[in-house]
């Protein structure tokens, strides 16, 4: 499944929703194994790239992801998915893609594949739910 966090402007939502696989949103509790799709919000500096939300998910959760997936903007030049390197750094797990505002339909079909592979190595469950 796919935990993805969004905000007012619904782009990593509306990202999931297209994937047409599990996902929920967060805040949850997520009973399986997921993939997270996260934004990233750093300032100039790169400081505070992963939401609040996001970590206090992954304080309780982290152990339980398989992989992150980045949402931004590439205007932010090096601070584009940025989010999903620090998430990455800190648990361990791999950056699986990186995607810009809702991302396009080769974003989506990358992800799928992404998504079904790990299905297929019993890496996540076929169906799951929070």
């Amino acid at each position: 499944m796919f935990a993805y966090y969004s905000t007012a402007s619904r782009n990593t939502e509306r990202f999931a929703l297209k994937l047409d696989r599990p996902n929920i949103r967060l805040p949850c509790e997520p009973q399986w194994r997921y993939i997270l799709v996260t934004p990233t919000y750093a300032d100039h500096t790169g400081a505070h790239a992963v939401p609040k939300p996001v970590i206090r998910f992954l304080n309780s959760y982290r152990h339980l992801m398989v992989g992150v997936i980045g949402c931004g903007n590439r205007n932010f030049g090096s601070m584009f998915g940025l989010a999903s390197d620090v998430i990455s750094h800190k648990t361990g797990k791999p950056v699986l893609h990186r995607l810009e505002l809702s991302g396009t339909d080769e974003d989506v079909r990358k992800v799928r594949e992404v998504y079904d592979y790990f299905v297929q190595q019993g890496r996540l469950p076929a169906m799951s739910g929070c």
